[in-house]
């Protein structure tokens, strides 16, 4: 009888993408019925939405650490001591998805007049 082993790296990438995926269909789902009454699709997808949150979170700590060696070396140029331009492009984009969803935010309060 021929078993065949588990691989870790393509278990760990395959669950992260398909937690992925579930995360960005039950939200999308949870967003549109936002204003809605609860039926089962809504409270099945707020439920699925935590549950893949949580896995995605477990598969990509142990993606980040199967991956480790080749994850540095993307941050940090292998051949020299600086940081790769893929790095710099995902900061700034990452910074400005933190700034939009900031202005956002302070709309929306100053909108429907929030305190804290």
């Amino acid at each position: 009888m021929n078993k065949k082993k588990l691989k870790l790296r393509p278990f760990l990438s395959v669950g992260t993408f398909f937690f992925l995926i579930s995360l960005v269909i039950s939200g999308i789902v949870i967003h549109v019925t936002d204003h809605q009454p609860y039926t089962f699709t809504k409270i099945y997808c707020m439920v699925l939405h935590n549950i893949s949150a949580l896995c995605f979170l477990v598969f990509s700590a142990g993606h980040v650490f199967e991956n480790w060696k080749s994850l540095r070396s993307y941050i940090s140029g292998t051949a020299k001591r600086y940081v790769s331009v893929e790095t710099l492009i995902v900061a700034a984009l990452m910074l400005a998805v933190l700034l939009i969803c900031r202005v956002k935010t302070l709309n929306l309060i100053e909108e429907h007049g929030i305190t804290f």
